[in-house]
């Protein structure tokens, strides 16, 4: 992708999104699982595709709400709401309330764009309207990548919480304002999550890409340059590397001391936000799926029963472990690991520098305190057909810290 060749900011995150994607999906050996009929991947599907879509009544299931948003009245009405549903999650025979869904009022056609992790995908038409750009995380319980990726109620109020904690605390959060539930039974209702193209708490600029899309190749066009070569020059390479990796870290403790969210800033939830030619830029997050724990809160007057924990993390894993995984995993293995390797192929600087900014911003913003195990703590190497996942230590010392 050339960027000089595209003056659309919508055009360039889809694309950024679905191409630019050569050398990101190898952090695990699972990273490239993607259980999605073709048609629907980003990389080889279609330009397009169409969501099924009902009007659901208030006895059939819940809209949850996160604040004042001009998209809710895209989805919510007095009387009834609009539920989405993937297509490959609707083929599912043994689908929760299939048959509320099958015998129900059919919405209006749902016209999205897939971006890279397949069942968030980018809204572009609701009928015959052309609508503000946002998103949607969809129920899809699939695996795509490690993960079976399924939105349950207790998931979705989750998520919606701990992006308002993150946009509360200062964090440029996309925010996940409000989703669909259809369902009864709390524990098999699911549903789908609203989210805001933009950050209530970022600059404007004109253009916003994922990490991964600096470094990564173009599947169509490999031999163009990564982006990053394109967006900086040598002169301002050690500058950009030292403010980018510096505000990253700042973010994720910044995340943890106010909201209590352990945010997994690898290259996919990491979003760059920018200007022609870079000038100027920021750093953005997206995604509510993260880890919580009050315990880390620092914030005066935090209601403890805001904070609360999603499903794996309530008492399944030790605090200490779970800052590791999202420090030195997400934030460490699986981001800056690939911003020092392309800063040194594509400028010569050595990989040690990244090291060296990370460590010297984590000590800065006061993380020691949070007393992060010795060794690096990752997921396990194996697959379970439930979705669920164990941490094991891997004994390496941290390189990020």
């Amino acid at each position: 992708m050339i960027l000089d060749a595209l003056v659309d900011p919508i055009q360039v995150w889809q694309e950024a999104e679905r191409y630019l994607t050569l050398g990101a999906r190898t952090y695990s050996r699972f990273s490239a699982i993607m259980e999605a009929s073709r048609r629907y991947c980003p990389e080889v599907g279609d330009p397009t595709f169409l969501l099924e879509s009902f009007w659901l009544t208030y006895d059939d299931g819940v809209y949850l709400s996160n604040g004042d948003s001009r998209l809710t009245s895209l989805y919510q009405q007095d009387d009834r709401f609009l539920f989405l549903v993937h297509p490959d999650t609707m083929s599912l025979p043994s689908l929760y309330c299939r048959r509320e869904l099958e015998y129900g009022d059919r919405g209006p056609s749902v016209e999205v764009v897939p971006s890279a992790n397949v069942r968030t995908v980018f809204v572009r038409r609701i009928g015959d309207e052309l609508v503000e750009g946002h998103f949607v995380k969809l129920h899809f319980p699939r695996r795509i990548s490690r993960f079976v990726r399924d939105l349950d109620r207790n998931s979705i109020e989750h998520q919606i919480s701990c992006t308002r904690r993150l946009a509360n605390a200062g964090i440029p959060v996309l925010l996940d304002i409000g989703g669909g539930v259809l369902g009864s039974d709390r524990e098999r209702a699911w549903g789908y999550i609203v989210r805001e193209r933009t950050s209530r708490n970022a600059s404007e600029v004109p253009f916003t890409i994922p990490l991964f899309s600096l470094y990564s190749r173009d599947t169509r066009r490999p031999d163009d340059p990564i982006l990053l070569v394109q967006l900086v020059s040598n002169a301002r390479i050690a500058g950009f590397m030292e403010a980018l990796v510096r505000t990253m870290v700042h973010l994720w403790v910044t995340a943890v001391e106010k909201a209590g969210c352990f945010v997994e800033l690898h290259s996919q939830n990491t979003l760059l936000m920018f200007s022609d030619r870079a000038d100027s830029w920021q750093v953005a997050y997206r995604d509510g799926d993260v880890y919580s724990d009050a315990d880390t809160t620092r914030t005066a007057g935090q209601a403890r029963a805001d904070l609360s924990e999603c499903p794996v993390a309530n008492g399944a894993f030790p605090r200490e472990q779970l800052l590791s995984l999202t420090y030195d995993t997400f934030l460490g293995h699986h981001a800056l690991a690939y911003l020092a390797r392309a800063a040194y192929t594509g400028f010569g600087l050595e990989e040690s520098f990244i090291s060296d900014v990370a460590k010297s911003a984590f000590k800065e913003a006061g993380a020691s305190a949070l007393e992060l195990p010795p060794t690096c703590f990752t997921y396990d190497d194996r697959l379970y057909p439930n979705g669920e996942c164990h941490l094991i230590n891997t004994g390496m010392l941290p390189i990020w810290r």
